[in-house]
């Protein structure tokens, strides 16, 4: 089974927990607003959070395993995203929330957000 779900991050949402979808891959539309990926690209060596600008109109995909994160520090942000394959949000197979480790964040102020969403739209 697969399935779309809609999501929304209110302005302002900083620290949601880091978390991984262990059985499932997920394919993420930014659909609305402006906001900021953030994953662990290797994080049996590095703890490092990598963070990228995320626009409305952006894809992002997420392969099982994948450690990752959105936020939104400006303003409300609108997510579409696609399960395959997919489990309720209750279902323990869905994802698992890490513990913020040590080092591991990333904290954009709105100035520095939108100074990077020019450089990536203007570059």
């Amino acid at each position: 089974m697969t399935a779309w779900c809609i999501s929304g991050l209110r302005g302002g949402t900083e620290h949601l927990p880091l978390h991984v979808h262990e059985s499932s891959d997920q394919l993420v539309v930014v659909s609305s607003r402006l906001g900021v990926f953030h994953c662990l690209p290797d994080p049996g060596r590095s703890r490092e959070l990598r963070s990228a600008v995320a626009d409305a109109g952006d894809i992002v995909l997420f392969t099982r395993g994948a450690v990752h994160r959105f936020t939104a520090p400006v303003g409300p942000l609108t997510l579409l995203s696609y399960h395959a394959p997919f489990f309720e949000f209750d279902d323990a197979r869905q994802s698992t929330i890490l513990r913020r480790a040590e080092g591991a964040q990333c904290e954009w102020s709105p100035a520095q957000l939108h100074q990077a969403r020019d450089v990536v739209a203007n570059p």
